[in-house]
């Protein structure tokens, strides 16, 4: 699970070096471990956010403050019909 939240953390660098909006494709395990290393947790801790196939997902910022990171969506399946 190291490894796959060191990639993750690589991934997030790059991302917010963008400095606006990202979008970004993933398969569901690595979904879940951005989620965790995003607000901070253990890559390992992934195993709490479920992800189902073609679900959206918003990470974003408490207050618009890039101290606070927050899940804004997850997991969202409504446009699948």
């Amino acid at each position: 699970m190291d490894g796959v939240g060191a990639r993750a953390d690589r991934v997030l660098a790059r991302l917010r070096a963008v400095g606006g909006d990202v979008v970004v494709f993933s398969h569901g395990h690595l979904t879940r471990v951005l989620a965790a290393r995003w607000l901070v947790l253990p890559a390992g801790h992934a195993r709490y956010f479920l992800c189902s196939a073609g679900a959206l997902g918003i990470l974003g910022h408490e207050h618009n403050n890039p101290d606070e990171p927050a899940i804004k969506l997850w997991n969202d399946t409504g446009h699948l019909g």
